[in-house]
């Protein structure tokens, strides 16, 4: 059973908010930011896994909504119409998607929020060069997405931006050209000088997280860019990996992150430097930890060490994660339980440790019994396997975790 959070948001520029979208903008005050980007669930019906530099995925979110467009367009109608309230009269709303569900958007963005006479352009971002399995399609081949920008009002911020001319170019007439360059249409990576590829079909590209929907910073780049000035308020609601935050941030530009999932936010906070007891809605107590959907709850509770966790039981042999960042100097194994641990649950686990060859663990739980903290100790004595139980409320005390050698010094300022 999932429990409701009484959390209580309060509006700051700087912040990362973990929560429902809809519920956290509630909080916000009329007219509060100058630019909205979002990148929503593109109703494809599939569901996307993330994947930390590593083989282990994790579900990060869904993109199903049942297959029902209704369902979708309701979700999407309740959610723009918070953005567009909290967006100032000079602000600008970039409405990122695909041909799945583009022109519904149109029409819903068009007849019941933005005044149709605030389109201002159907932006086409070509994803880049085609290679593999894409190439066999019967047809035409897609390869693009869909912006949608609007504008709240006449007077909106725009820096026009323009494409530097390269070395070989000259008029008609032969003459080389003078002026800051070519303007940039609205038809994105489609031309010699306009190089801004999908970090997707880029297998080197250091930017990469394994986000499945990672989009690259210079998209987000060319958007804050033209649409902000420095000091402004940047917001996107549907932050998955924090991009656009980190891209307004080296801008100079204010910025506030809103992602429903625990997961998406920890990454954001990394990448950052944000500190993890100040997302606004992550912290939770004991009580309610225990009413959290089990899943969610685990990951965090591995992430929060700065762990690796698996996906699925069965085929990871009673492992829930690994952690490499620790006192072992080596990648160690996670089990995280639900219920008290006991003496038996010690004896299964150091039984995976042995299997795998490690020097110890790490088992997190709410409690843990006398003849288990007994049982650890002996295993230690007799084996040298160093099994380290964490509480749930230690997670966020970083004395402790680095006491426990459950992370080190130069990693504290990532996790906190």
């Amino acid at each position: 059973m999932k429990i409701k959070m009484e959390i209580k948001y309060h509006f700051k520029p700087n912040t990362v908010y973990c929560g429902d979208n809809l519920r956290v903008l509630k909080y916000f005050p009329d007219e509060c930011v100058d630019l909205i980007y979002i990148d929503p669930p593109f109703f494809s019906g599939r569901n996307y896994d993330l994947v930390f530099g590593d083989k282990y995925a994790i579900r990060a979110f869904q993109d199903t909504f049942e297959g029902k467009s209704e369902t979708y367009l309701s979700f999407m109608e309740d959610r723009i119409r918070e953005l567009h309230r909290v967006l100032k009269p000079t602000g600008s709303f970039y409405l990122h998607c695909d041909w799945h569900a583009s022109a519904h958007l149109r029409i819903l963005c068009d007849d019941k929020i933005f005044d149709p006479k605030n389109y201002r352009n159907e932006i086409i971002w070509r994803i880049g060069w085609l290679s593999g399995y894409k190439t066999k399609k019967i047809g035409w081949i897609r390869n693009h997405d869909t912006i949608h920008y609007y504008v709240k009002s006449k007077d909106f911020t725009f820096n026009k931006e323009y494409i530097p001319y390269k070395d070989d170019y000259v008029r008609r007439d032969g003459k080389k050209p003078t002026g800051k360059g070519l303007p940039i249409e609205d038809t994105w990576n489609c031309s010699r000088g306009d190089i801004l590829n999908s970090i997707s079909i880029m297998s080197f590209s250091k930017e990469k997280l394994g986000y499945p929907t990672q989009k690259p910073e210079k998209l987000l780049e060319r958007i804050i860019k033209a649409s902000s000035n420095e000091g402004d308020i940047i917001l996107d609601a549907f932050c998955g990996c924090g991009t656009t935050l980190v891209v307004a941030k080296r801008l100079k530009r204010k910025w506030i992150g809103i992602d429903v999932s625990p997961i998406g936010c920890t990454v954001m906070a990394d990448r950052i430097g944000y500190q993890l007891k100040d997302i606004q809605g992550m912290k939770y107590s004991l009580e309610q930890a225990k009413n959290l959907d089990w899943m969610d709850f685990q990951k965090w509770t591995i992430k929060a060490i700065d762990g690796i966790p698996l996906t699925k039981k069965g085929a990871d042999k009673g492992i829930d994660g690994w952690q490499s960042n620790n006192k072992f100097n080596e990648s160690v194994p996670i089990e995280v339980k639900q219920h008290t641990i006991g003496r038996p649950d010690v004896q299964k686990f150091n039984t995976i440790i042995e299997r795998e060859k490690k020097k110890g663990g790490f088992m997190i739980a709410f409690k843990i019994s006398k003849p288990a903290i007994i049982e650890i100790k002996r295993l230690k004595r007799e084996t040298k396997r160093d099994i380290i139980f964490i509480n749930f409320d230690e997670l966020m005390d970083k004395g402790i975790l680095m006491r426990k050698g459950a992370t080190k010094p130069d990693n504290v300022k990532m996790l906190f």
